[in-house]
């Protein structure tokens, strides 16, 4: 089964997938205009190619041409078992502990939940303040009213929808290289360890 996803990138390094394109354009053209002087740019995206798209770009005041951005998205088209050449843009690292294993995902935490986040309030700061205003007050309605009440659908609800807007629906992408490093790191942590007791005695 063939599975489509759009990896957005700046020059040669991906910065975000997506599962649909507009999407992945969504989030590259909010990374633009944060670094960028949006007030005073027009953008537009040019169909470079079948499945490659530019950001482009250009001075409102100025008018004329546009020109291309360093911004593209590409879609990939892949089987599960099928080796990926695009490495995960947010990096995870998992780091053994007592009980098993903890997984440092604070890359994607602050290249993709708080920076769309933090683009959304920059964009508009009073719908950010009543949305989640909204979704404190629905959290007490559903802590009062128990797991099973309207108020904690209701709240469950607004959740995935902000779940869906901001982190890309849950799913942190992980292409080719990543996914064997993954799975190698977990595999090295869930080998059995003898504890020091053990290995004494098999010293012995």
């Amino acid at each position: 089964m063939t599975t489509t996803t759009f990896v957005a990138m700046i020059g040669d390094h991906p910065t975000a997938s997506a599962l649909t394109l507009d999407a992945a354009q969504g989030q590259a053209l909010r990374a633009e205009k944060r670094f960028g002087s949006s007030s005073e740019c027009e953008y537009r995206w040019d169909a470079r190619k079948p499945g490659e798209w530019r950001l482009m770009s250009r001075r409102v005041e100025r008018g004329g041409r546009f020109s291309w951005t360093t911004r593209t998205v590409f879609e990939v088209a892949f089987t599960p078992d099928e080796a990926i050449p695009v490495d995960g843009p947010f990096p995870v690292r998992v780091a053994a502990t007592t009980s098993g294993a903890d997984l440092d995902v604070s890359s994607f935490l602050f290249k993709a939940v708080f920076a769309e986040l933090i683009a959304k309030a920059d964009d508009d700061p009073e719908a950010v303040a009543v949305e989640l205003s909204e979704m404190a007050d629905l959290l007490r309605s559903a802590v009062a009213q128990g797991p099973n009440s309207h108020a904690r659908h209701e709240f469950d609800e607004a959740m995935q929808r902000m779940i869906k807007e901001y982190a890309n629906d849950g799913l942190i992408p992980l292409y080719g290289a990543a996914v064997g490093r993954m799975a190698e790191r977990l595999s090295e942590i869930a080998t059995p360890r003898p504890v020091p007791a053990q290995r004494e005695a098999g010293a012995a």
